[in-house]
């Protein structure tokens, strides 16, 4: 498709990337979901890509579990369904996917489709910032500043932006 070591040619990689997904390849299955999901090459179809995505989840595939995710949360090709995004959020962190616990501890600290809880937030964002997520660690900094979840703490706050800042945001 992108012609790596050969001359570019969509179609004919379209036809490997589909035989590949046919063969139950997660990572095929999760690239085609996206080319449907992005209209790349075809039109954008958002239920057969939400379709192919939830057979690479089925396959553990993380990323096809957060995309899924994505597309409850800002509704693509249906109304938004916020309970079933966290769902999907849920698993592609519990299957190694660290940005996924960011947007639970985000849809925590909202009450999107989970009911609001601070502490439980904290609790995810800190997972997302063990993983090395930056933004994370500005959130962590965000709640100890303002005393959401935590007692207020502008020292913590500090210590928590600079270490995101230390480490390129």
């Amino acid at each position: 498709m992108r012609g790596l070591g050969v001359p570019k040619n969509f179609t004919e990689g379209l036809k490997w990337l589909i035989r590949a997904a046919q063969s139950g390849n997660h990572h095929a299955l999760m690239n085609l979901g996206m080319l449907f999901e992005q209209g790349e090459g075809m039109p954008r179809d958002y239920a057969e890509a939400k379709k192919i995505y939830l057979i690479a989840a089925s396959k553990g595939n993380p990323l096809a579990m957060y995309n899924l995710a994505e597309m409850y949360y800002h509704g693509r090709g249906e109304s938004v369904n916020h309970p079933e995004a966290w769902k999907f959020y849920v698993a592609a962190g519990h299957a190694g996917f660290p940005p996924a616990w960011l947007k639970v501890a985000d849809m925590y600290a909202a009450g999107q489709g989970v009911q609001q809880d601070y502490a439980k937030a904290m609790e995810y964002y800190r997972k997302a910032a063990e993983a090395g997520y930056l933004e994370a660690m500005e959130r962590i900094g965000q709640m100890y500043e303002k005393g959401l979840g935590v007692p207020k703490d502008h020292a913590e706050a500090k210590k928590w932006y600079s270490m995101a800042r230390s480490q390129g945001r």
